[in-house]
């Protein structure tokens, strides 16, 4: 078995270009692949590349994905095309 890489937050933060507090967030809503490792939060690097490939379409962020799939739950699974 082969060791992967293992990204801390600040070391994933970077690699996004996004502030820790983002991937603290994204953690807290189980949003983000992660684990915990004698109670650190790690990353493999693995496991976040293939997160974005199945995440990131169309120009929308990932983010803005997670959003509308919420709101379109609370109204009834009707969404609005905003392409």
């Amino acid at each position: 078995m082969v060791m992967q890489e293992l990204l801390t937050i600040n070391e994933l933060a970077a690699k996004l270009k996004v502030s820790p507090w983002t991937i603290r967030a994204w953690c807290s809503k189980k949003f983000i692949p992660y684990f915990k490792l004698r109670g650190c939060v790690r990353f493999q690097e693995r496991e976040i590349d293939l997160w974005l490939k199945k995440n990131i379409s169309h120009g929308r962020s990932v983010y803005r994905l997670r959003i509308e799939a919420a709101m379109g739950s609370k109204n009834g699974g009707i969404q609005a095309d905003n392409s």
